[in-house]
């Protein structure tokens, strides 16, 4: 099978390179060719035009700025559909206009040519590491039938319905992430104007009923510390995702009072110059309007995502744990997971609960998690290079993958990481550690962290 990929921006790039380390034949296309480098160093054929592409490829993947660009380059002039194939297949990983998605649609079956909805989720991050949410929308017989090649580009794969399907699920995220966060915004800044500090706030504000599940974590990093560069998300493109948001509304009758009042203030912040910064910048308008300054170091956001009820020891966790306790521990322990492991792991972990599984997904959160890492006996990196051993000593690489980004983010180095891998091997053999070696290897490759 050979892959055309359209687009090597931040988010196409990362998602490109992680076709080409699957084994696929991939050809890549983008207005600069300097953004196809790496793609090229690791195997990948350029072409020069997008028809050149399409007449050489089976499957295409496209990743555009939006709507306007995506149409051009599937049924403009020299596009997609004046070189592919019938029976050729399209994923669109654009967030996009369900509108445009499914004119584009009418227009691909007439070319016997398959078109998805495929917006993703998870950042740029998340496309260099196969960490991506991919919410799917098109026939359900074709997914079946071509939808494994997007594993490996993400670790959950969402089908959501008919074609639009999946950019009307990934614009319901977006809308309400920008709106809950500016919802944020507003009440921090009158607690703070009323006197008490960000900090306490913040995490009083984590700890109600609401903020157990974490929905006041996001605005830790960025707008509470007011470090907006570099973006991880554009608020050029944060602004796209709303206004198409808002689109979408406006075709079904649906008011969206919210909503508009936040898209006043994405424009209010592209006027002042602000759109390559991140996109919770315009959370800044609102801290000139009520006249406070909130600003923490990194420490101090730290030392309040620290302040969960300390975990108890095993000997503590008997008939005499209250509800409310182990409540508590479970809820560190999600903290500590999502911290250690990343959302693509805990959100794969969620989707795959049910009633059958779900007590000992709750025993993994609350023991592995909520106590054993949560305890002060050693510090998370040396926890790290303890489970990097055990797990090649095991032979799992599923778990040894998630651990070696661990590792990582808890301050390991690459020659750290590499020294565990081969002290292992004197007492595990070659076979285990030479997997090991493989396994974190393409890790630390998709994190950027290797050459």
């Amino acid at each position: 099978m050979t892959i055309g990929f359209i687009g090597l921006g931040l988010m196409g790039q990362g998602m490109a390179l992680n076709l080409c380390r699957a084994g696929y034949d991939l050809v890549v296309h983008d207005l600069s060719r300097a953004s196809a480098a790496p793609l090229e160093e690791a195997g990948a054929t350029w072409a020069a035009s997008v028809a050149e592409l399409a007449g050489s490829a089976d499957v295409v993947f496209t990743s555009l700025p939006g709507p306007a660009e995506m149409r051009q380059v599937g049924v403009g002039d020299g596009g997609l559909l004046s070189a592919l194939k019938p029976g050729s297949t399209w994923f669109d990983l654009t967030t996009n206009s369900p509108t445009v998605v499914r004119e584009v649609h009418a227009t691909c079956q007439e070319h016997g040519v398959e078109l998805f909805d495929a917006p993703v989720s998870g950042g740029p991050k998340g496309a260099r590491s196969g960490k991506l949410a991919i919410y799917v929308g098109g026939d359900r017989a074709a997914f079946d039938r071509v939808g494994g090649v997007l594993d490996a580009i993400g670790d959950q794969i969402l089908y959501v319905g008919e074609i639009g399907a999946g950019n009307t699920a990934k614009l319901v995220h977006n809308c309400a992430s920008m709106t809950i966060r500016s919802a944020i915004a507003e009440v921090f800044t009158m607690g703070v104007k009323a006197g008490v500090e960000p900090g306490p706030l913040w995490h009083a504000m984590r700890q109600g009923a609401i903020g157990r599940a974490r929905t006041f974590d996001r605005v830790g990093d960025r707008y509470l510390q007011e470090a907006f560069d570099p973006p991880s998300f554009a608020l050029v493109l944060a602004n796209k995702d709303l206004r198409l948001a808002l689109e979408l509304a406006d075709q079904l009758g649906v008011p969206m009072r919210a909503a508009r009042l936040v898209q006043e203030d994405l424009q209010e912040a592209l006027d002042r110059g602000w759109g390559n910064r991140d996109s919770q910048t315009p959370l800044l308008l609102q801290n000139e309007r009520a006249g406070v300054t909130i600003k923490l170091s990194a420490d101090e956001v730290q030392a309040v995502l620290d302040r969960g009820r300390p975990a108890r020891t095993p000997a503590q966790s008997g008939d005499d744990m209250s509800t409310a306790d182990a409540a508590d521990v479970k809820t560190n322990g999600r903290r500590i997971m999502n911290e250690l492991m990343g959302d693509g792991y805990v959100e794969k972990k969620d989707g795959n609960r049910n009633s059958f599984n779900d007590v000992i997904q709750d025993y993994s959160e609350e023991v592995c998690f909520g106590r054993v890492w949560a305890r002060a006996g050693i510090d998370r990196k040396t926890r790290s290079i303890v489970n990097l051993a055990m797990l090649t000593a095991l032979g799992r690489p599923a778990q040894l993958a998630h651990h070696v980004e661990g590792a990582i983010s808890n301050g390991c180095t690459v020659a750290e990481i590499k020294e565990v891998l081969l002290q292992t091997a004197v007492y595990c053999g070659l076979p285990a550690a030479g997997e090991a070696f493989k396994v974190a290897e393409g890790v630390l490759q998709a994190g950027g962290q290797l050459d």
